[in-house]
């Protein structure tokens, strides 16, 4: 009884904050509901940062970033210290991390920066990813970097949650980093809602996305996937393990919902595109699965689908008991990366 009269208190408080927060105008981003523990955070040499669940990621630093029209976009981005730059690439990946948790933030990509730009001191010894690393054949100069999408991490700006304006966020970012690396072929890689956002930015714009990496991708179809209001509620934070950003919430799903591809044939057009889902995703459903399966079969070559043993939601970090899924899915992206190099950008 005491702990219902408690969270009750704490959802009214969260309410109630979330109503002050709908006047946001300010560039000041005031807010500790908002990053409370989100924040990723850098030692006074710029060389380490901390993750909310207060892992290391060694060789790492942040910085200020803007982007679009006059610099429209405001955000965090962080990139290796060490190994290629976006001018000296073989290819260059944008890595999109999930909306609507506290942990959705760009420090919850960086499991995948390491993994794909070669980091070895971050990784340790006789672990899975460490394997991956020894075993797999490797694309060699990849550079990698993350950013803070609205509403997460250190960026605080909640008028670009909408449908629009999310997708222009997405398509002005790739844009930055093809000018930042001119001539080399540029990947996408997105999970849960940024994947799902990803595909209709490469729909409107054929030719700024080289390949496609979609995790934890949900169908924008109830009839398919789930109902959203109940299905996020009750799936993904019933265990406790996560904790909702209402800020981000209610704007990211109604903006989500929005997305039309889940009617087209060919949502990734001619894009290469890597789709990979955990067995064990609590956002799908056997027909979403089918759905995917349809998909594969319809694109051929353009899309390889993955249903992975043991994986969950995210599936860019070592499943625990089944190290054999995180090799092969690097083994995956990998090849979808030395296939951009190959085929010219477009």
């Amino acid at each position: 009884m005491w702990f219902r009269r408690k969270f009750l208190l704490f959802s009214i408080s969260w309410l109630l904050q979330l109503h002050a927060i709908a006047g946001f105008d300010t560039e000041d981003c005031p807010f500790g509901l908002l990053i409370r523990t989100q924040k990723v955070t850098a030692t006074a040499n710029g060389k380490t940062l901390v993750t909310p669940a207060g892992g290391r990621f060694r060789n790492f630093s942040m910085r200020d970033y803007s982007f679009g029209k006059d610099g429209k976009y405001q955000t965090k981005l962080y990139f290796p210290l060490r190994g290629a730059t976006p001018e000296n690439a073989t290819a260059v990946v944008g890595l999109l991390h999930g909306m609507n948790a506290e942990s959705s933030q760009a420090g919850s990509m960086f499991n995948g920066m390491n993994a794909l730009t070669k980091l070895d001191k971050n990784i340790e010894k006789g672990s899975p990813l460490d394997e991956a690393r020894k075993r797999g054949k490797r694309v060699d100069h990849v550079y990698a970097e993350a950013i803070d999408q609205p509403g997460c991490g250190n960026n605080c700006d909640l008028k670009t949650l909408t449908y629009e304006g999310l997708l222009d966020f997405y398509a002005e970012y790739f844009r930055d980093l093809r000018q930042r690396a001119p001539g080399k072929p540029v990947i996408a890689v997105g999970f849960c809602y940024s994947a799902g956002f990803l595909l209709e930015v490469n729909r409107r714009n054929p030719g700024l996305i080289d390949g496609l990496v979609l995790t934890g991708l949900i169908v924008p179809d109830p009839k398919i996937g789930f109902d959203f209001a109940a299905g996020v509620e009750t799936r993904m934070y019933q265990d406790g393990t996560l904790i909702e950003n209402p800020a981000v919430h209610s704007l990211a799903d109604k903006a989500y919902l929005a997305l039309p591809w889940s009617n087209v044939a060919h949502p990734n057009g001619n894009t290469p595109t890597l789709l990979l889902i955990g067995k064990n995703d609590p956002f799908q459903s056997p027909e979403a699965i089918q759905w995917f399966s349809q998909w594969a079969q319809r694109s051929g070559e353009n899309l390889v689908f993955r249903h992975i043993e043991g994986a969950g939601h995210g599936v860019l970090g070592p499943v625990e008991g089944f190290p054999e899924s995180f090799i092969s899915v690097l083994a995956d992206m990998n090849q979808l990366i030395g296939r951009t190099i190959h085929e010219p950008p477009k």
